[in-house]
């Protein structure tokens, strides 16, 4: 697939969406965050191994649409083994243009996935 893909996602999108990178939690992570509290009932978990400035290891889980898992998967492989202020500096359309550019319409995607790593990343311990 190239460009657009069926029903209008990017082959980056899909990609990721199908074939997830970094899923699951951080062993002995030293930071995470869990939104839950969102108008679009999706879960997102970023757990993160944090050791010297740096991120040593990044996983995600996701109860979400094709959009915002793609964006959690991609994230990961963002910021792994890059510094807090890299990861900290990342914005959603840094985002959006890793994927090849989301749509306005699923940009809300992009956010909820970099101001949940964003948490995450300030929020030293166990999610609870």
């Amino acid at each position: 697939m190239t460009g657009r893909a069926k029903r209008g996602y990017r082959s980056q999108v899909l990609d990721h969406f199908h074939h997830p990178r970094n899923a699951g939690v951080s062993q002995g992570h030293t930071h995470s965050y869990l939104e839950q509290d969102n108008p679009w009932g999706v879960r997102l978990l970023f757990t993160a191994r944090v050791q010297e400035g740096h991120i040593q290891e990044v996983r995600f889980q996701a109860r979400s649409c094709v959009t915002t898992t793609a964006c959690a998967s991609a994230l990961t492989e963002m910021v792994w083994g890059k510094s807090l202020g890299y990861a900290l500096s990342l914005t959603p359309e840094a985002l959006s243009a890793y994927l090849g550019t989301v749509p306005e319409e699923k940009m809300y995607c992009c956010r909820l996935a970099v101001d949940t790593l964003h948490k995450a990343l300030r929020t030293p311990g166990p999610a609870g």
